[in-house]
């Protein structure tokens, strides 16, 4: 996870727990760094929504962690659905530049109907799109860059 100069963590939770639990390694890992992507702890549309908004809360932690120590890091955002956001708001605050990861077909409309809650509530200027091409139309008012993930399926698309 830590090879090259810019990192991401949208792969599988337990690759990358240790920065929660161990924040001063990974501040070591990633001080140099020309760019981190936040921590993307997963969120279910099945889990409890106090487990959903605790692992909101870890990402965002993080983040801001890693920013008061001077690392260039983007925020990862993630959502459930658009009601969750709503009721969450105040995990979303108004980033200029976010990353975000591409939806898979099972979500595709719930991952679309909370994308548009974001775009309208937290207006992005930039929009780091990890994954396939699939949700990028979403962000009418942002410059996007995709960024293609190497594990990613073509099935999932």
């Amino acid at each position: 996870m830590f090879v090259s100069g810019n990192i991401h963590c949208y792969t599988d939770d337990y690759r990358f727990e240790s920065i929660w639990r161990k924040p001063e390694l990974s501040l070591k890992r990633v001080l140099d760094l020309n760019l981190v992507i936040a921590p993307d702890f997963s969120v279910y549309p099945d889990a409890p929504a106090i487990v959903n908004r605790w692992q909101l809360h870890r990402s965002l932690a993080v983040f801001s962690y890693w920013q008061n120590m001077g690392v260039r890091v983007i925020p990862s955002i993630s959502w459930v659905s658009s009601e969750q956001i709503h009721q969450d708001r105040d995990l979303y605050p108004g980033f200029s530049t976010i990353a975000v990861r591409c939806p898979t077909r099972e979500y595709l409309a719930t991952w679309y109907s909370g994308a548009e809650t974001i775009r309208d509530l937290v207006r992005p200027t930039t929009v780091l799109h990890f994954g396939t091409s699939l949700g990028i139309d979403v962000w009418t008012d942002s410059q996007v860059f995709q960024f293609c993930l190497r594990h990613q399926k073509t099935n999932r698309e």
